[in-house]
This record gives C-alpha cells, structure tokens and sequence, in this order.
C-alpha cells in the first residue's frame, strides 16, 4: 500500500477544506465535486486491490474560476499590517530656574529652626513616620496649591523621596536644590506655608 499517496490525497483534503471553510458561505458546486473525489479517492486508496474502481480523475478548473478562486484564497490568507505607532512629540520640562545669591539667601531663611521651649511648641516637634500620613486632607491640598502650583504628581514623588532620607540635612539639600527654587517658595505669599511644611519635614528625622 502507497502510503505515500495516501498522504499526499490528506494533504489535498486538508488544504482544499481550509480554503471551504475560509469562506463557508459560498463554497462553490465544483469545489464540493472536489473535495468528493479526493475523499473518493482517499477510501478507494484502502479498499483491497481487486474492489477498488477505477480512479476517475478530477474535475479541472475552468480558467476563470481559478483566477477568482486564486483570489479568494489569497484573501482568506491575508494578513493585516498594523501601521507603525505614531511617534508621540516629545514634551521639554521647563528649565530649572538658576539659584543665585539672593534665591539663596532667601531660602535658607525658610529653614531657619530655633529650638523650643515651651511645652506646646515641643509637642508640635514630637517625631513622625511618614509625611504624608502626618497631613490632614485639607492641609494636604493646601500644600499642594500653595507649594507644588497644583501638581499632586509633584508632591506624593517628593514626600515619597523625603520619607526615603535619614537626616534632615539630606531633606533640606533635595529641598533646596530640587523644591524650593523651582516652586518660588522665598515668595512672600508662600513663605509662611513653607515654613510650616519645613517644620513637619525636619520632624521626620527627629530621634
């Protein structure tokens, strides 16, 4: 038995039923004359020799047709393309303003500490464990407003940067060279806010 052959009908079988179902709704008469004489020719291929009929040779494609099925079968395979993604406009962050001896001077009063003495003012110093848990809802939009010109962005990535120092001297470097400069804290309007927000700062890294 040529099982060879037998793999090559099932390799016809295969391929001219793909291409059937591809397109379910208008198979065609000759395709389905097709596909019965392969799978004629597939079970006559195991019926013992003296029974099996005659092979009867498969109905051919007028030329037409196998222009148009040629077609369809080219349109079953088709893959879509995605188109490239666009390239998004890249967005320049504004310049960082320069820190000159006056912007200095300034912002180093802001962290101006004098040590307490009466009882309440030691309390209001008493250590905290994390910045943003030490807020309350309104003073924390305030903040924000005030401070970071609205951008909540900007302040959760510094109280997470400042939570993530061991000593005030790192907080107020970070505060300095990255905060206050840029967010105009020596303003007067902002002073006072930023003091307060120093304050509650330097009590994070107290012992």
């Amino acid at each position: 038995m040529d099982f060879q052959k037998a793999g090559i009908l099932l390799e016809k079988i295969h391929a001219l039923y793909k291409n059937m179902s591809a397109d379910a709704e208008s198979v065609s008469e000759i395709e389905k004359d097709l596909m019965r004489a392969y799978l004629r020719q597939f079970y006559e291929h195991f019926l013992p020799h003296e029974e099996a009929e005659p092979q009867q040779l498969s109905p051919p494609l007028p030329p037409e047709r196998k222009e148009q099925r040629k077609v369809e079968v080219l349109k079953a395979v088709e893959v879509e393309v995605p188109e490239p993604p666009k390239e998004q406009p890249v967005v320049e962050k504004p310049a960082r303003k320069a820190v000159t001896g006056g912007d200095k001077q300034d912002i180093d009063t802001l962290f101006e500490h004098h040590q307490a003495t009466e009882l309440s003012e030691k309390l209001s110093e008493l250590p905290i464990q994390d910045l943003s848990k030490a807020m309350g809802l309104n003073e924390r939009i305030f903040t924000i407003n005030e401070l970071f010109d609205g951008d909540q962005e900007a302040f959760k990535q510094a109280v997470q940067v400042l939570n993530g120092f061991h000593s005030f001297e790192e907080a107020k470097n970070y505060l300095v060279q990255e905060i206050a400069i840029q967010y105009n804290w020596a303003q007067t309007d902002k002073k006072n806010k930023a003091k307060n927000f120093i304050k509650l700062v330097r009590r994070r890294y107290n012992a």
